[in-house]
């Protein structure tokens, strides 16, 4: 294989996490929180929107540090 030839690798799944993981991090905590609230008034039981508000908190905590690593690797390691 020539230099010519050589193209390097793109990875769309890595570009697709960077520019769109904040956003999906938020909908998805938004969605945890959402489900949180429906199953209180469906129960009638107050620790579900609590539930809801934790657990959304905490993956849209993770994924948007994953976000953050996608970046950071697409920025250092990825050749241009």
């Amino acid at each position: 294989m020539t230099s010519q030839e050589y193209r390097p690798p793109n990875y769309p799944v890595l570009q697709a996490v960077a520019s769109h993981g904040k956003l999906l991090a938020v909908l998805l905590g938004l969605a945890l929180l959402a489900s949180g609230a429906w199953l209180g008034w469906r129960t009638g039981e107050f620790v579900w929107p609590v539930v809801g508000l934790v657990a959304g908190a905490l993956v849209a905590t993770l994924l948007a540090s994953y976000a953050e690593v996608a970046r950071i690797v697409i920025d250092t390691l990825v050749p241009r």
